[in-house]
This record gives structure tokens, C-alpha cells and sequence, in this order.
């Protein structure tokens, strides 16, 4: 570690500790993954839509012999705009300031050629949509601060654009430039902004 602090400077590593942190899409895979590390050294709110797969993460986090109460959760659905507003509502009365924000709820889809408008519709407005309306409620709450910190989650499917998924390509796609893109927006206000794919 010493080592790495000077070639690249003290600065490079920095823990992340004492935060108050959101995870969209926080009940399954990399985002459960995401929560069960964070919530130990951090206040986490995780997201799902479902909630068996909610119980299921809070369960399991509490088999970590992890702080109690680090971890909470929340049923919602990103891909309306009623339970996003709700969502941040209760982020205010929980958290009181939200420093870091992980877009990471998200479907999986394939081409376009399957399924229907109401389909894809679905698709877009959670994997894509939802990045988009969580980002802006929760910069509006950080640039009061003129801290935090916006991650998403992307996919190399972005770059790779494989055959038969370009539906998902799409949205991830999008999520890759609107990163880039609201970077130069709002690094300005003191907000950081990454995207991880």
C-alpha cells in the first residue's frame, strides 16, 4: 500500500466509510454483492422490486455478523416515477443527505425482434429512464453539499454489442454516454460521477 501511495499519491485509495449510500437493484447479483460489502462500514439502503428477494438479502446480511441496522431496505420500482419520488422521500427521512448513489437496477433482454412495444418500453424505462430519474433526484440533493458521488453501473455489452440482445445493448449503451455526458455536467457542483462496466 505504501508502495502504491507513492507512486500514485496519497489520494488514490480512499475508503468508503461513514457514508449514507442507495443501491438500485439492490436485492440480486452485483448489487446485493455491493450492499452486503458497503453496509458493513456504511448506512445502505438497498431496492428491489420484490420482496422475497429483499427479505433474502437483509437475511442473509445478518448472517455476516455485520453491524446491525447498517443495512435497510425498500421495495420500489425505477421504472415509475411515483416510487422514485416516494424512494428519495424516504432516503430524506432515513438518511437526512445521500452521499453516494449506485444505478444498478436493471433487465436483462434480448433482440429486438422478440417481444412487444410494451416490452421493450418496460426495459427501457428501468435499465435507462431509471438511471436518468434517480441521478437528478439524487444530484439535487448533493450539489446543496457540493459533495457526492453518482455510480453506474454499466455492461461491456455497450462495446462488445453482441448479436441477439440489442434491446439491452441499447439501454446499456445509453447508460454509457449519459455517464460521460453528466459527468461534464456536474463534477462543476462537486459531484463525482462513475461508470463501471
Amino acid at each position: 500500500m505504501e508502495a502504491v501511495k507513492a507512486i500514485y499519491g496519497a489520494q488514490l485509495i480512499q475508503p468508503v466509510t461513514g457514508k449514507r449510500i442507495l443501491i438500485t437493484g439492490g436485492t440480486t447479483g452485483i448489487g446485493r454483492a455491493t450492499a452486503h460489502l458497503l453496509a458493513r462500514e456504511n448506512q445502505v439502503l438497498i431496492v428491489g422490486r420484490h420482496q422475497e428477494e429483499l427479505d433474502e438479502a437483509l437475511a442473509d446480511f445478518r448472517k455476516l455478523n455485520a453491524p446491525a441496522g447498517n443495512l435497510q431496505g425498500r421495495l420500489a420500482d425505477v421504472s415509475k416515477q411515483e416510487d422514485i419520488d416516494a424512494l428519495f422521500a424516504h432516503v430524506d427521512e432515513t438518511f437526512g443527505q445521500l452521499d453516494i448513489l449506485v444505478n444498478n437496477a436493471a433487465l436483462a433482454f434480448n433482440s429486438v425482434l422478440e417481444g412487444s412495444y410494451v416490452d421493450w418500453e418496460y426495459i427501457l424505462k428501468t435499465n435507462l429512464l431509471g438511471y436518468l430519474a434517480c441521478s437528478r433526484q439524487a444530484a439535487d440533493r448533493m450539489k446543496a453539499h457540493k459533495r457526492g458521488h453518482i455510480v453506474n453501473i454499466g455492461s461491456m455489452s455497450a462495446d462488445v454489442r453482441e448479436k441477439d440482445s440489442s434491446v439491452y445493448v441499447a439501454t446499456k449503451s445509453g447508460i454509457q454516454g449519459f455517464s460521460e455526458s453528466l459527468r461534464k455536467e456536474i463534477n462543476e457542483l462537486g459531484i463525482k460521477v462513475t461508470l463501471i462496466k
